[in-house]
């Protein structure tokens, strides 16, 4: 069915049938010509899906040996800027990234690194949005500060399970930052989500819970000098910091509870 609306132009079956001979679906072998040329004829036939796979296996060939492309930026950014124009949240978020720091043969422009982001943002992008609400912090990106606007953007990434936002939410509610009063129970619940959620900065997200264990000792209300009721129990997955796997770690707002026990 897919190969007869593929050789019959349909830009959907091509992209499905590249996936399938690109991981092997479908009953089919792995065939990674097979699945670049269906990649392509995709692309042109306007699949973003298919633009955004040929902009990353063009962008990341030397780590990755993807499709057997060799890097090229210039083809990566044409890929890119094709599915973002289409609204792929991805591809606007590496346009946003490649805008801010030069890449893909781009000049600075912090201006254009603005507009992807937050088209990303607004597609759903975890990502971008907490970049928009960092940029909204500090005025990064020409943007006046806004703590309210912060706030958003990083409730927005937590949601969707951007972990670095979920733990700028901790340290917001834990200090009274970014316009948030202390709240040792908010503090906790995004804890929680956050040491229960499989990171892909393992290392950054290592030593930014290492902070937290330390600084978060005990949660008092601050206005009635209570001790916090909470408990959170979880499992980390970015490793113990010296080679090993998960942990457990147990945290505790409550009075005469050490925290950050690993078992």
């Amino acid at each position: 069915m897919y190969i007869n609306a593929a050789e019959g132009g349909h830009a959907r079956a091509q992209w499905r049938l590249a996936i399938a001979y690109e991981d092997g679906e479908l009953n089919l072998a792995i065939d990674l010509v097979v699945a670049l040329m269906w990649f392509k004829k995709a692309a042109e036939g306007g699949d973003e899906d298919a633009q955004w796979r040929l902009a990353i296996a063009y962008y990341r060939r030397l780590r990755y040996g993807e499709l057997y492309q060799a890097i090229d930026l210039d083809a990566a950014r044409t890929f890119f800027q094709n599915a973002a124009e289409r609204g792929h949240a991805g591809a606007q978020q590496y346009l946003g990234v490649a805008c801010e720091i030069g890449d893909l043969n781009l000049a600075i422009d912090l201006v254009a690194a603005l507009k992807w982001y937050q088209e990303a943002a607004e597609g759903g992008n975890e990502y971008a949005q907490r970049r928009l609400g960092k940029a909204y912090e500090f005025g990064e990106l020409t943007l006046a500060i806004d703590l309210d606007a912060a706030r958003t953007w990083y409730q927005k990434a937590a949601e969707g399970g951007e972990t670095l936002a979920q733990h700028r939410l901790i340290w917001a509610y834990y200090d009274g930052t970014l316009g948030l009063k202390f709240d040792p129970e908010a503090a906790s619940m995004w804890f929680e989500k956050a040491v229960n959620h499989d990171s892909e900065d393992e290392d950054e997200e290592e030593d930014d819970l290492a902070r937290l264990l330390r600084k978060l000792q005990v949660g008092i209300d601050a206005s009635t000098g209570t001790a916090g009721a909470a408990t959170v129990t979880g499992v980390y997955r970015g490793g113990d910091g010296r080679g090993g796997g998960a942990r457990i770690v147990t945290i505790g707002l409550k009075s005469n509870v050490p925290l950050g026990t690993a078992i």
